[in-house]
């Protein structure tokens, strides 16, 4: 495994300028889709482009096709999302990190498919995240130190499994082997009171996300 070696994925969701600095930070990027052109646009050459390409124009493909050396293209009739194509494709790697950038988006089944695969990748050998302008979550089954981020204020977490159970510390409003079901809303709206907080799995799997209005 390299260390640190982090791999930017950017997808077809709602994408802004803002992501480009950090993209760019990445030491590998995949574009999925159309958004393999939209890096173009923005001065980034993916080091590959995935997808249907059903998002792109004839004149949009030709470019990526001619600017990206690895082009991995599959039928719009598939069993996997293109994102999910992506993930597997960077997971080969190696890498110590995924980050998901425009993975959320007015596709509320393709918003929803994409965070439901952070937890398809929860015991893999590397972390994913998934990133956009007012929120960054992931998914969380042990025991984890959650570091303060100051533009995102609110810290929530959402059993995936029938029940989780936790202990918080360090949070605003502190829990102690606390039962939480699929479905319910208690974990919602926390927040991490210094500099980071700790959250206990003591069983389940948890959606963790850190969020601003």
């Amino acid at each position: 495994m390299k260390p640190h070696h982090v791999v930017a994925i950017v997808g077809n969701g709602t994408l802004d300028a803002s992501m480009v600095e950090p993209i760019k930070k990445a030491d590998s990027i995949i574009g999925v889709d159309y958004a393999a052109f939209w890096l173009l646009v923005h001065g980034i050459i993916p080091d590959v482009a995935i997808g249907d390409f059903d998002s792109v124009t004839k004149e949009e493909l030709t470019g990526i096709r001619k600017k990206v050396k690895t082009v991995e293209s599959f039928s719009p009739e598939k069993d996997f999302t293109d994102m999910e194509l992506a993930i597997e494709h960077g997971a080969k790697s190696h890498p110590s990190e995924i980050i998901i950038y425009g993975g959320v988006g007015s596709r509320l089944d393709h918003s929803v498919g994409n965070i439901l695969l952070l937890n398809r990748f929860v015991d893999a050998s590397f972390s994913v995240r998934l990133v956009n302008a007012t929120n960054e979550c992931r998914v969380v089954n042990k025991d984890s130190t959650i570091q303060k981020i100051p533009r995102f204020r609110f810290v929530s977490l959402l059993s995936l499994t029938d029940e989780s159970v936790i202990t918080l510390k360090g949070f605003k409003y502190e829990i102690e082997n606390h039962k939480i079901l699929r479905g319910q809303t208690v974990g919602i709206s926390n927040e991490i009171t210094g500099e980071h907080g700790h959250v206990t799995v003591q069983a389940g799997v948890l959606l963790l996300i850190q969020s601003r209005d």
